[in-house]
């Protein structure tokens, strides 16, 4: 199942792209309501490949946005990295 869940995540990623408008939807995330405008895509790096055993490990990405508005735990101008799951389009 994680594998599925990573896969789907890079494919959301990819949906993505710079300029998006974008809202953080996850109700367990301490920036949840932050929105703002994707400035990059960023490809986690693979980590020790040489101990990794199992060979499908894919390292995900990470979306970069600057926050537009303000909440308990963020303001307008903060950057974030969010994974792309979190993410809605606007």
């Amino acid at each position: 199942m994680k594998q599925f869940d990573k896969l789907y995540e890079s494919i959301l990623a990819k949906n993505l792209k710079k300029g998006d408008k974008i809202k953080n939807t996850n109700p367990d995330c301490e920036h949840a309501g932050s929105e703002g405008e994707v400035e990059s895509i960023e490809k986690l790096p693979h980590k020790s490949d040489k101990s990794v055993k199992n060979k499908n490990n894919m390292p995900g990405r990470l979306v970069k946005y600057k926050v537009k508005n303000a909440g308990k735990n963020y303001k307008a101008g903060d950057t974030l990295y969010k994974t792309a799951d979190q993410l809605d389009k606007k």
